[in-house]
């Protein structure tokens, strides 16, 4: 059974009123929390000491993006349909490639 997102209902009201940029904003706001939340725990740092830690960590990470595929396939149905292919079957496929790159802002 798929853990319910605890903003299912601010994500089903916005989709509900046809309020497609406020799905977006929510959606950010929870893929915001989960780098804040992996920037602040470093499971890459944790895994050098205790690997079964850090992969705890990426197992909840993991687990609160495919809690929103089917908020994202509304918005973005090609990185939700390789989120679905990277962790299928319970098993990660890092031949998917990256879901989210990192962009860099030029700054003056």
């Amino acid at each position: 059974m798929t853990k319910k997102h605890p903003s299912a209902g601010s994500l089903d009201r916005a989709i509900e009123n046809l309020e497609f940029a406020s799905l977006a904003q929510e959606l950010q706001r929870h893929f915001d929390r989960l780098n804040t939340r992996l920037e602040k725990e470093k499971p890459w740092t944790i895994a050098k000491s205790d690997p079964k830690l850090a992969g705890e960590i990426i197992i909840k990470i993991a687990e609160e993006l495919i809690s929103v595929m089917p908020w994202l396939t509304i918005l973005l149905p090609e990185t939700a349909e390789k989120l679905s292919q990277t962790f299928a079957d319970g098993q990660v496929n890092l031949s998917v490639g990256v879901l989210f790159p990192r962009v860099e802002l030029e700054t003056e």
